[in-house]
This record gives C-alpha cells, structure tokens and sequence, in this order.
C-alpha cells in the first residue's frame, strides 16, 4: 500500500491540504457567472451576427461558412491566449477587464455593422458574395470571439487552487460554458430574434456580458467604481440607436419588425409609391393612387401568362405572399376563383393585409402560414394554377422549392390542364444564367420535357415555357425570367389564341396578351445541373 505523505500540519492543527481542497471545491459564483454568460452570449453573438450579414451578402451557405469558421478561429485563439496570459497575470482584474472588452465588441456591432458590411460588399465586388462574408465576419467577430475564449480558460487558471482538482475544475467551466451556448442559442433563436430587432439583441447580449464581468471585479470601492463606470456605459449605450439598416433614399418608414425569417420595413416613397423591403432588399412595390394600388414591379404582371395557358381557373395557390399583389389583383380580376396565398412567415401575411391592401376575410380568400412544401405536400385539393414566388434573403430561392421531387409534388397536385408559374432572379447566358438553366432543366424532367420532348403530344407541344420579363437586357444580367410549367402539353399557339380571345371578353388584361410576346423559344440545357433533394447547390449560384 502507497505510504500516505506527510504534509505540514495547518494553523489549526489539519494538514495544508484540506484547506486547499476546500478552496477548490468552494463556489466563487462570480466567476461561474461569467462562464456561463461568456457561453450564452458567443452563440447568440453567432446567430444575430447572421442577421447583420444578410442585408449585404445574403443568407447563402458561404455566409454561415464564414460566420461559423471565424468564430471558431476566434475560439482557439481565445483558448490559447486565455491560458499564457492568466498563466502570466493570474488577476480576477485582468479577467474582468477582458469580459468587458469583449462586451464593448458586441455592443459596437449594430453601431458599425451596416458601414464594414457596405464597405466590404464596394471593395469585393461580384466576388463579395464569396469572399465578403469572410472579410466581414473577420472584421466584425474575430476580435470579440478572442476576447470571449479567452475567460473559460482563465477562469480555470484562477478557480483551480490545487492540482488534484484540476480536472473537477476544468470539467465544471467548460461544462457551464457549453449549456450556456446551448441556452445562447436557443434563447435566442426562439425568444430573442422573434420578438425584438437585432440592434437590440446584440445589446442585450453586451449588455449581460458587462455585468457579468463588472461582477469579477471584486467587493470594496476600489472595484465598486469601475463597476460601476461599466454599468452606466452599458446603459448609454443601451439607450442610443443604431443607424437604420435601410438603404438611403428608402422613404418614411411605416412599418419595422425582425422576424426569425426576415428584417421587414414598409416604407412609403415621395413619389407616391409604397415598397416592402425584406432587409435591405426591395420584395414588392405599389402605387398608392387609389383605387387599384396597382403592383409595380414589372414581373407580377407575368402571373396573368396562368389563365392564358390554363383557363377557367378555379382553384389557385400562391406560395410566398411577398407584397400580395398577386392574389390581390386575381381576386380582382377573375371573380369566383378561390386562392390560397401561404407563406412561411406570419408577418409577412399582416403586412399584406395592413399596407398592400390585401383584403381581410374575404370568402375566396385564405392566408395561410406554412411552408411552400409542406402545405402541398398536406393539401388534397388539385389547382388550376400554382404561382411560386418565394426568396430567401437577397433574391434566393429556398433550395427545396426547386428540387426535381418538389416540381413533381406540384405537378401531382395541379387539376387537369393546370399551370405551374415560377419566378426566378437569373441571367440566361454565362456563368449568371447556371441558376435559369439548372431550374429548366429540372422543370422540364420534372413535367415531361426531358429525355423525350413532348413524347404523346402533338408536334410543337411543350410542357415548360420561359419568359423572359427583362428582355432589353443582355443575356448575361440578371433579371426575372418567369417559368410556366403545364401539366398538359400544349402549342404556345393555343395560349395566345386564348389569351386573345379572353382579352376580347373582357376578362383578361389587354396589356397581359403582350406579356407573350417575351417568350423566349428555347430548349432546356440537358447538360445543365439537375436540382434534387440531395443535390441542390441554388444558394452557391451567381445570379
């Protein structure tokens, strides 16, 4: 049996190693604090970063690379650094002066986020929607992630006081700064980014962090005062706006709100139009003249090509609401047809009633919150008419809506004769048209058009037309190229005879006839990207 060593008996008769123990095992709650919050506000610091990213670079797969890879670069680098210098200067002092410095890097976000972002995006270019989310999120994330890896390993450097705690020790502040990026993260994914903008949160965030170092400082007046020096900053700071993430010249704001989806203004022009920008992006645009507060972007005019290649159209649906103009102007237009508009965020569908003059409880009516594909995917009810108008942030197509299995799923729900309208923001030439290609090829596999171009149909019949709305532009800018997608072959020929003669009745717009004149004659690519459930890169395509 291993002899027991003889320690040098205590001031009070016990040997020195108890009280070390008890040191060790002792709770210093300021600093278990400080682990925690330094964890919770990390990733909620990563996932409101996000939202500050967006109006500039998009919400693409490169940005959360980016965003994700520098917080982990700041991480290790945190780890490191934390324990030479705690190593050096083990001080509770210099560990509360570092919890406040990195507060004082998220509380500067939402104050110099929108210049760097804008600033980056001017200095990259077209290749700022690959590499501008990097420079970005270094500028931005780096310098505060450090600061907030450098505490956990601190912390351990000053809560250890022997070294047969260690690893108790170690394992208790990693283990509280992981359920406090855990708790981080879904606070602020689910009660944070719902319910308040992200200006506020990040001040929230710097905020806690604050306090929780103010807190390490120490008791007495010599660690009262910088307390409470820290408290009143966080306080100003907590007062003063953030500039506006809306681009300049964008009007009077109506209406401001962040949802887990989008950052939503309504903004009225002085030239007497009303816009909805999705972050800094512009979504949908209408004249306030009454009574009809027309739609003025160009495109939505290309959702009457419907009842030219589907007439009588009785059932519609339109997956994303944007402005509802859409569905409005159906509602106006043909009597009688019932429409369900439906989109993901609930916002989005009170805005359409509350600034676009959308009506509220109409009988032919019904908003809907809902996934684009989950609602077909429940919906028994076939269509005569499907619009796909939905983007993420910055002018992407969620990849799911444009998979080869999801056209099939609408096809399967569309009536006999029913049409498929799809929007998408693509050039047609070049490495900006991969996105236009890609989406014919998929459609027209998904409808019939591919291997065997109108196989048993007569000859000149195709499932899939394009329509090229921009078609004064070259062929390698982007613009909005509208796809219709039959569920029944037919000629382009018998749409334009219909279109005219339901122009003649009166039910369709005269103007909506020349809307067919921007048909562009062309085949799908086969060699094209073919978008799938396991494959769909839409978000990496320039466009």
């Amino acid at each position: 049996m291993p002899k027991t060593p003889n320690v040098p008996p205590g001031p009070g008769g016990e040997s020195a190693a108890a009280p070390a123990a008890a040191v060790a095992r002792r709770a210093d709650w300021p600093l278990l604090i400080l682990v925690f919050t330094a964890g919770f506000v990390l990733m909620g610091f990563e996932i409101a970063g996000s939202r500050v990213l967006a109006p500039f670079f998009g919400n693409s797969i490169y940005v959360w690379g980016a965003l994700i890879g520098i917080v982990l670069a700041a991480l290790g680098l945190g780890y490191w650094w934390g324990g030479r210098v705690a190593d050096r200067w083990p001080l509770r002092q210099l560990l509360g002066g570092i919890g406040i410095g990195a507060a004082a890097g998220v509380f500067a976000v939402p104050y110099i986020g929108p210049a760097v972002c804008q600033a980056v995006s001017g200095v990259f270019g077209e290749a700022g929607v690959l590499w501008g989310p990097v420079a970005a999120s270094a500028l931005l994330f780096l310098l505060p992630g450090i600061l907030l890896g450098m505490v956990s390993p601190f912390a351990i450097r000053l809560q250890a006081q022997a070294v047969e705690s260690l690893g108790r020790t170690a394992g208790l502040l990693y283990a509280l700064s992981t359920i406090g990026s855990f708790a981080g993260t879904f606070v602020t994914t689910f009660v944070l980014i719902p319910w308040i903008g992200m200006s506020l949160i990040l001040k929230v965030l710097g905020g806690a962090m604050m306090v929780a170092s103010a807190l390490t400082l120490g008791t007495g007046l010599r660690a009262a005062i910088p307390a409470a020096c820290c408290l009143f900053v966080s306080a100003v700071w907590a007062v003063t706006p953030a500039p506006p993430a809306l681009p300049p010249g964008a009007g009077s704001t109506l209406f401001e709100a962040e949802t887990p989806y989008h950052h939503i203004y309504v903004a009225d022009s002085a030239y007497g139009s009303r816009y909805l920008y999705f972050n800094r992006f512009v979504e949908t645009q209408i004249s306030l003249d009454p009574p009809d507060h027309r739609g003025l972007s160009e495109y939505t005019k290309f959702f009457h090509l419907a009842p030219a290649f589907a007439w009588p159209i009785r059932r519609a649906c339109f997956i994303g609401a944007g402005g509802g103009v859409g569905p409005r102007e159906f509602l106006q237009r043909y009597p009688g047809v019932k429409i369900d508009c439906v989109d993901i965020d609930p916002v989005v569908l009170e805005v359409c009633q509350r600034y676009f003059h959308v009506p509220r409880n109409h009988p032919d009516l019904a908003m809907i919150e809902a996934d684009g594909r989950m609602f077909l995917r429940r919906k028994g009810a076939p269509y005569d008419a499907i619009v796909l108008d939905a983007f993420t942030i910055g002018g992407r197509i969620p990849f799911h809506l444009t998979t080869r299995e999801y056209f099939g799923e609408i096809r399967d729900r569309l009536a006999p004769g029913g049409v498929l309208v799809m929007n998408v923001i693509s050039g047609l030439e070049g490495e900006k048209g991969t996105m236009f290609r890609a989406v014919h090829r998929t459609m027209a596999e998904a409808f019939g058009d591919l291997p065997a171009p109108g196989a048993g149909a007569p000859a000149g019949a195709r499932h899939v037309h394009v329509f090229d709305v921009h078609k004064w532009l070259g062929g390698g800018q982007s613009r909005n190229v509208i796809f219709v997608a039959c569920r029944d072959a037919q000629a382009f020929e018998a749409a334009v005879a219909r279109a005219k003669g339901l122009a003649g009745a009166g039910t369709l717009a005269e103007s909506a006839v020349a809307l067919l004149d921007n048909r562009l004659d062309r085949a799908p690519d086969p060699g094209a990207i073919r978008l799938t459930d396991d494959f769909a890169p839409v978000e990496t395509m320039p466009f």
